[in-house]
């Protein structure tokens, strides 16, 4: 079964709530609590820089199936025009909305991450693997 939430982020309530969501839903997979908490730390950092950087920004979750054993998440937004990241400041490191030094972390928190600019959209997708010796 090919387990999927997805929601487009409007406002921080979403996030809390999308967030609660995740946390449930983990609970059913053999990550370890500390996995789990990465994981939605992962969420929780994508899901703020949607909120405040790219209104209306979407998220997806997807769940561990046994042809694809990892969480994957991935965050995207529409770039207005002339924009090279998420919302109007031009998106880049270091920008007066402090935009780029949160998704440093994904690397950390997980085991893959990947930030680009793909048909006229920020994308970030970022994976956790789950792995036979993880326990709850």
């Amino acid at each position: 079964m090919d387990e999927r939430l997805t929601m487009r982020i409007e406002d921080m309530t979403q996030v809390i709530a999308f967030r609660k969501d995740i946390r449930d839903t983990l609970s059913r997979y053999a990550f370890s609590a500390h996995e789990r908490e990465e994981i939605l730390l992962a969420f929780t950092e994508l899901g703020t820089n949607l909120y405040i950087h790219a209104p209306h920004g979407l998220i997806e979750i997807a769940f561990p199936t046994e042809e694809a054993p990892s969480v994957r998440i991935r965050s995207s937004n529409v770039l207005s025009e002339g924009a090279i990241g998420p919302g109007t400041d031009g998106g880049h490191p270091g920008s007066s909305r402090g935009l780029g030094i949160g998704l440093s972390s994904l690397h950390r928190l997980m085991d893959r991450a990947e930030v680009k600019v793909a048909d006229g959209a920020f994308v970030v997708t970022c994976e956790k693997w789950l792995h036979k010796s993880s326990g709850g």
